[in-house]
């Protein structure tokens, strides 16, 4: 079974359980930070640290998850390259 996500007017459809394995190049500091985290006992793994962290990206820029539904309050258009 199929529910849709609605995102600034667009209709995704997807699985509960659907995830999509995804590459990232990360330069050797953030990786050495992303496994101290995971050393420290703050996250089990790197993929639930990135999992939160992109949580925390989405939040701050007004989309949140509520239930199965993903809903956007007005997001911020632009971001700062030197924050």
């Amino acid at each position: 079974m199929f529910s849709a996500y609605h995102l600034l007017g667009f209709v995704v459809p997807m699985s509960a359980k659907m995830r999509e394995r995804i590459t990232i190049r990360l330069t050797l500091k953030y990786l050495q930070l992303l496994d101290k985290l995971v050393e420290d006992g703050v996250y089990n793994s790197r993929n639930e640290a990135i999992r939160d962290g992109l949580r925390l990206l989405f939040e701050h820029y007004g989309y949140k998850m509520q239930g199965k539904n993903l809903t956007a309050s007005t997001p911020q258009k632009t971001r700062s390259r030197n924050a």
